[in-house]
């Protein structure tokens, strides 16, 4: 047990791998795409708020790629087969650069938010869900330098929203 923690911890960071400016609702679409390339019926399911002003991102896309394809196969779960949706909304908030994936699903009850980031906790059915995801999508945020924090109201849906580090301007202004 202890020895997969420590693998999931290794692949959940970035390492060396390429930090580059990227358009965060570009992120968000592909997830989209890749998502509905797995399950065809999601993509109908998904709707789409996405912010024209953002700043772009110093991150690594593949990783953010990462948890926003675990944070829209959670919230299609919790929709199941429901008239419910999926909102994946980009927007600023104090000059950084959010997404959100908000579900209208059954939410979290309080005991269980303050334990969604544990490892191997889950509310899923036995064999659905290893309880990883969110862990692995904390881990992730923070080592991309983010921030990751959930809202839930029971019979009311839940929010996920990731702050995203902003592009850091390396320009230097020289005073004449």
């Amino acid at each position: 047990m202890a020895h997969l923690v420590r693998r999931l911890l290794e692949l959940s960071h970035p390492g060396d791998e390429a930090v580059t400016p990227i358009d965060p609702n570009e992120v968000a679409e592909d997830a989209i795409r890749l998502i509905s390339v797995r399950s065809p019926r999601s993509r109908a399911r998904i709707r789409t708020e996405l912010a024209g002003d953002l700043a772009p991102v110093e991150t690594n896309p593949d990783r953010l790629r990462q948890v926003l394809l675990n944070l829209l196969d959670n919230a299609l779960d919790a929709i199941g087969d429901n008239d419910g949706e999926v909102v994946l909304r980009t927007r600023a908030k104090n000059g950084m650069p959010v997404i959100e994936v908000e579900d209208s699903g059954e939410g979290i009850s309080e005991e269980n938010l303050l334990r969604v980031f544990d490892p191997f906790f889950t509310t899923k059915d036995v064999g659905k869900g290893t309880g990883l995801g969110l862990y692995v999508s904390y881990e992730i945020m923070k080592n991309l330098g983010g921030d990751i924090a959930i809202t839930s109201r029971p019979d009311d849906g839940t929010c996920v929203r990731l702050t995203l580090p902003p592009r850091v301007d390396t320009t230097l202004s020289i005073a004449t």
